[in-house]
């Protein structure tokens, strides 16, 4: 399942340990908020654990301070691996509807995790049989079918609402307008152009891209009207989504 993550602690002294995470950036989505406030207020509550004298707290057992990379620049930032017991406690401190609704989802998330790891372990058992061969072998080379074509239909499930709902907005010539792009993404259009002026893609008082945001092929210039307009290419979009959309969660 590829929207299954398993966090894998990088913290000192837990090398080569897997164990079952949250990135930060998703907990914060799932509570909506801003990715900077829940490192405020995952900070916080780690600070609070170390002033405690009467018991001793692992904040790894709910906490893991790692970071990760940008898409398009590279550059590495903080986050944390947040377990099922630091999501408990997070959901702790949130109270109403908001408490209940992250709760549901974290759980859900976990579920997932957790049939993802029986399904890896199942896969491997397979190809042991089948490797040694004989009946057990043919049974197992059967089953192996089976999980991989669920694997696919599943796979084939989530992309297709996500094609149909790009199609019905893009242009002619296989590029999508500011306008559009920005009601796909549920973005706000100045929003956007702001941020994008801030990373030197878009002119300053302008609605032109850059020749550093053309040559990266995130958006090109074509006649309109007889115009010069600024459109968002498929990688624009991609871009977008998995750069813009991330940093402002």
């Amino acid at each position: 399942m590829n929207n299954v993550k398993l966090g894998i602690s990088q913290s000192k002294g837990y090398e080569n340990v897997e164990i079952k995470t949250i990135s930060s950036r998703e907990v914060a989505t799932m509570m909506e908020m801003t990715h900077d406030n829940l490192l405020k207020k995952i900070s916080k509550h780690i600070e609070n654990f170390n002033k405690i004298e009467d018991v001793k707290i692992n904040v790894f057992n709910y906490f893991l301070e790692t970071t990760y990379k940008q898409t398009g620049n590279g550059k590495e930032c903080k986050e944390y691996q947040v377990t099922k017991r630091g999501c408990e406690f997070l959901a702790h401190k949130t109270t109403g509807v908001k408490g209940d609704l992250f709760t549901v989802r974290y759980m859900e998330r976990f579920e997932q995790m957790e049939k993802a790891i029986q399904e890896r372990n199942e896969k491997a058992s397979l190809l042991l049989a089948i490797y040694e061969g004989g009946q057990l072998g043919v049974s197992a080379s059967k089953r192996l079918v089976e999980i991989e074509t669920k694997e696919l239909s599943q796979q084939v499930q989530v992309m297709t609402p996500k094609a149909e709902s790009y199609d019905q907005f893009i242009d002619a010539d296989g590029t999508y307008s500011t306008t559009n792009a920005c009601k796909m993404l549920g973005l706000k259009r100045a929003e956007v152009f702001q941020w994008l002026r801030d990373k030197g893609l878009v002119y300053k008082k302008k609605t032109e891209a850059t020749q550093k945001a053309v040559d990266k092929g995130y958006f090109k210039h074509v006649i309109k009207g007889g115009h010069s307009t600024m459109v968002i290419t498929p990688k624009g979009i991609e871009f977008l989504r998995d750069t813009f959309l991330k940093q402002a969660s």
